[in-house]
């Protein structure tokens, strides 16, 4: 039985992982002055996605289970800095290719995202967010040590985003707990923002093995210190 919500913030952006009991007692009932049946309608219009399996309760009634809620008002989330990683240049680039636009990921015969440097290692090019981008293996190969004026000029693509250090990449804690009970749940609203999402929608579509190994890059989570 799957007991983990996605809670969302008021602007759709996501908040916390929590147990449904904690949802039920922090969340849920105060919103409903504690009388989830004499409230229904409040309560169901704070579940944005469900469990099949409801939560039994007493006088024969039952209760949803809640997958995904929101919070009745906004909560401003902490600030933190994100720590620079290959990884986290991924998510902040969402797996896809800066040059040609393709999808990068893993699954599905997608192309492994690559770590590009815009200026050039061998121009001493930094290793920070604003000087590295997301590229796909055919990109990043013919690009080298060419500059980005180089590059665009011999083969005529361009960067489609400035890269910049992201401001925030709170929601990629929150991806380790996706599970198969969830995922079609968690990731199916287009008001879920969670960067990488699609990334991951492949990854859990592997073989446990492969699975395994490419969420283990995730569980010391290189997003936020």
């Amino acid at each position: 039985m799957n007991d983990k919500v996605l809670v969302l913030n008021s602007d759709s952006s996501v908040w916390d992982v929590q147990d449904w009991k904690d949802v039920y007692s922090n969340i849920l009932l105060p919103n409903c002055d504690w009388n989830p049946f004499k409230n229904r309608q409040t309560m169901e219009n704070l579940i944005l996605e469900q469990y099949p399996n409801p939560v039994g309760v007493a006088k024969n009634e039952d209760l949803p289970r809640p997958a995904v809620v929101y919070l009745p008002r906004y909560v401003p989330q902490k600030n933190r800095s994100v720590r620079f990683s290959r990884w986290n240049v991924f998510l902040r680039d969402e797996y896809r290719c800066q040059y040609c636009g393709i999808q990068c990921g893993y699954g599905d015969n997608l192309p492994q995202p690559e770590l590009e440097h815009v200026i050039p290692k061998s121009a001493s090019g930094p290793p920070h967010f604003e000087n590295t981008t997301t590229a796909c293996h055919s990109c990043n190969s013919r690009k080298g040590s060419l500059s980005e004026k180089e590059f665009a000029d011999r083969f005529g693509l361009k960067l489609t985003t400035r890269p910049e250090r992201p401001k925030s990449l709170h929601p990629a804690r929150f991806l380790r707990y996706i599970t198969d009970a969830n995922i079609g749940l968690w990731l199916k609203s287009e008001e879920v923002y969670i960067p990488g999402a699609k990334f991951f929608a492949g990854v859990m579509r592997l073989r446990p093995s492969i699975r395994q190994r490419i969420l283990a890059h995730f569980e010391e989570i290189n997003d936020e210190v």
